[in-house]
């Protein structure tokens, strides 16, 4: 999940609104490689234990698994400005950090 978030960023990195807009039409990779990954994400979010699941109720994980059954189910009507909004409004950004919050938990906890 950490490094699909990561590759979305890399995969978008420079773009505006405007040129991500017009990747299903004009950039079918980035558009294809970004979808990718939210299937990646909305996969993860899936198999997240429930223990750390409700020790994060801040964090939408059922609309996340939403999400990516919306990108796989529905992949030639992907609203692309959700997509570009979800990116850019700081979802992804606060999921990433609750990942990284949460991996610091984890190795923390781990028998050294």
């Amino acid at each position: 999940m950490r490094e699909a978030i990561k590759e979305i960023y890399e995969f978008v990195d420079g773009m505006d609104r405007a040129a991500f807009l017009a990747t299903p039409r004009d950039d079918r990779k980035t558009f294809r490689a970004v979808s990718a990954s939210f299937i990646v994400i909305g996969e993860s979010a899936k198999a997240l234990p429930e223990d750390l699941t409700s020790r994060r109720p801040e964090v939408p994980w059922r609309a996340i698994a939403g999400f990516r059954d919306r990108v796989v189910h529905e992949y030639f009507r992907i609203d692309v400005e959700t997509v570009w909004e979800t990116i850019e409004n700081g979802e992804l950004q606060h999921l990433l950090d609750v990942i990284e919050e949460e991996i610091q938990i984890l190795a923390s906890e781990a028998p050294h």
